[in-house]
């Protein structure tokens, strides 16, 4: 079994890549999590502090070795003939 995580700085673009990776066989593991990065610094010249917030939207993924062979999915189980 293959892991995967993707982040991107926002829900669409995420939406875009994990789709993206699902049409190539990945399957999403889990829920989205979303993180908040604030930055503050001061600004002497100015005299005052700033600030910057960044998200960051992230999904892991997995893939089945099984998957990778050409095989059957490993959800997929093979039926006795």
């Amino acid at each position: 079994m293959e892991y995967k995580s993707v982040s991107e700085a926002n829900g669409t673009s995420l939406d875009a890549a994990v789709n993206k990776l699902i049409a190539d066989g990945w399957v999403p593991l889990g829920g989205v999590s979303v993180a908040v990065i604030r930055s503050t610094w001061e600004n002497k010249r100015k005299g005052y502090e700033e600030s910057e917030t960044e998200w960051v939207y992230a999904q892991a993924l997995t893939r089945s070795n099984v998957e990778l062979r050409g095989g059957p999915a490993a959800s997929s189980p093979e039926r006795p003939a």
